[in-house]
């Protein structure tokens, strides 16, 4: 896996997202806003290790209880696991 970073804002999150998305071979980089899902960027495997590895990022990802939706962009998923959990805004 690609270098580990300190994640304090969207930008930082969306640095290691793209970073961790070249590791997993996709040649795709994404801006804040990109909707993940629906640009199908990452198939469901994919995407099921994206959220484990944006969890041990130290973020709150109980998809259950935040729902698929809160994981469609790094904005949000910054904004929903991260934020909840303390980080900055």
């Amino acid at each position: 896996m690609g270098e580990l970073f300190v994640i304090n804002s969207v930008d930082d999150l969306l640095v290691d997202i793209n970073s961790w998305l070249r590791d997993k071979g996709i040649d795709r980089q994404i801006d804040p806003d990109t909707d993940i899902i629906d640009s199908r960027i990452v198939d469901s495997l994919q995407f099921v290790s994206m959220v484990v590895h944006v969890e041990s990022l130290g973020a709150d990802t109980d998809i259950e209880a935040l729902g698929v939706e809160n994981f469609r962009t790094v904005r949000r998923i910054y904004e929903t696991c991260f934020v909840s959990a303390g980080y900055p805004v």
